[in-house]
């Protein structure tokens, strides 16, 4: 994000195409997208060395605010920035990353995570160490935003520790798509009131949904159904296999077979054993 007073007198749309000259000509990036017309205009780029994705606003000074919020949950959160490179990549994939074309934006993708881990019953009571259970966790991940999520009268928020809220009474369901997610700003400056009264304030800032753009939500949430079914029955086979080593028993494989075949994850996801043990480190 860029802070600047002169900018903030331009033109957006000029000070985007301006901004997109200076990181071309300076050898960071050779391509540059700009998006103008959205909510939050941006110039999106893969950086030529390291192939960083980056996003570039002007004077969204709420961005700065959400940066540091975010920083304190990877804290509080050890398995959280392991789960977020996972979701991320897996929506990538199938361009599904992107608010202005109806996916999940990345400040909508970490804190669906943060609410995951936050109301995972398991973690509240302290059953489980989520940083080595990472690889249960993604399936869960996908079969809870895949199969049961009640989209359709429940909203996210991370006040609290983490909880739910009625769409209805906040006032942030959409008749016309009654199944988009929502997702209440943890960065809303009111985050310190009492759940009620939050309800009856928001009523009238529905711009404090930071997932409501979303607007293909159901297709995302159809692919991560999808994923979590394939993941399953891939988990049933190798369990199979593993049984059937541990017993002796002989187990008919490919001649080509190789230890990719034994991973889950690589099954809905692009990627190398090598490339899913260093996102699944808790270094990564």
């Amino acid at each position: 994000m860029i802070h600047s007073q002169s900018m903030a007198r331009s033109d957006k749309e000029d000070t985007l195409h301006s901004l997109a000259n200076i990181v071309r000509r300076a050898g960071i990036t050779d391509r540059v997208k700009i998006i103008a017309k959205a909510k939050v205009p941006i110039i999106k780029f893969v950086t030529s060395h390291g192939r960083f994705w980056v996003d570039i606003s002007v004077n969204q000074v709420n961005g700065v605010a959400a940066g540091k919020m975010i920083k304190q949950f990877l804290q509080e959160l050890p398995a959280l920035r392991s789960l977020v490179l996972v979701i991320k990549s897996f929506l990538a994939q199938r361009s599904m990353n992107e608010v202005y074309t109806g996916g999940l934006g990345s400040y909508s993708i970490v804190c669906l995570v943060i609410s995951f881990l936050q109301m995972h019953p398991k973690i509240r009571r302290g059953e489980i160490d989520p940083s080595k259970n990472l690889g249960v966790l993604v399936m869960e991940f996908f079969e809870l935003y895949g199969c049961y999520f009640n989209y359709h009268e429940v909203g996210i928020s991370l006040r609290d520790g983490g909880t739910y809220y009625n769409k209805r009474r906040r006032g942030w369901y959409d008749h016309g798509q009654p199944k988009l997610l929502s997702i209440e700003d943890p960065g809303d400056p009111c985050k310190w009131l009492n759940s009620m009264l939050v309800d009856q304030l928001l009523t009238m800032r529905t711009a404090n949904d930071i997932s409501r753009g979303s607007y293909n939500i159901a297709k995302v949430r159809m692919t991560l159904a999808g994923a979590h079914g394939i993941m399953t029955t891939t988990a049933y086979l190798r369990a199979g296999w593993i049984s059937a080593r541990r017993d002796r028993r002989r187990v008919r494989l490919a001649d080509d077979f190789d230890a990719e075949e034994l991973s889950i994850l690589a099954k809905v996801m692009g990627v190398t054993q090598e490339v899913i043990r260093i996102v699944m480190s808790p270094l990564a």
